[in-house]
């Protein structure tokens, strides 16, 4: 998805809304648990009764790690499922990784390549190396490219951290109607 079309989908349906896929499994529907895959039923039944309100959803990937390879499993139905059936919407992996430079690429392509999400959120805890992977898709949105949305978390070094993370996300951020201070 480019720049452009998420900006064409947040003007078309005026909204900025993005829903979270957290599923939790004891808080959903009870006959949901008789079905064969009761996190990618709940997931469906979101979408389908959301999908024309919001421009992105974004599912949070510990509660998908939490229930193991069924999770995972449920995960990717549910990417596959927005992909297919609705890819004029954004999607973003909540998964806030950040590693030494090898890992995050294993990591990025995880979920650019593998899964087939948008983008990814990002914790720079370890500096550039750790965003850096992910912001080498040139062909993952947003602002030619920004396909990783970086967290600013507090560390042991929080001033540099900040700096380090306003400077990045400034240079890579480029959407039109966007102001940067």
């Amino acid at each position: 998805m480019t720049a452009e079309a998420l900006l064409e989908q947040i003007n078309n349906k005026k909204s900025f809304l993005c829903i979270g896929l957290d599923v939790d499994l004891n808080k959903i529907p009870q006959h949901l648990l008789e079905v064969e895959d009761p996190i990618f039923a709940f997931n469906k039944a979101i979408i389908d009764a959301t999908h024309h309100l919001c421009v992105a959803y974004k599912p949070n990937t510990a509660f998908y790690e939490a229930y193991g390879i069924k999770g995972w499993q449920a995960l990717e139905k549910t990417i596959n499922y927005l992909n297919t059936n609705h890819p004029e919407i954004f999607t973003i992996a909540d998964a806030k990784r950040g590693d030494i430079g090898n890992t995050s690429t294993m990591y990025a392509k995880a979920f650019f390549e593998d899964l087939g999400f948008d983008s990814v959120t990002v914790a720079p805890y370890m500096g550039k190396d750790s965003v850096e992977p992910f912001l080498s898709f040139k062909d993952k949105p947003v602002g030619n490219p920004i396909p990783a949305l970086v967290g600013l978390f507090i560390s042991n070094n929080v001033n540099s951290l900040i700096r380090f993370s306003i400077r990045l996300a400034i240079s890579i951020i480029n959407i039109p109607g966007c102001i940067h201070s």
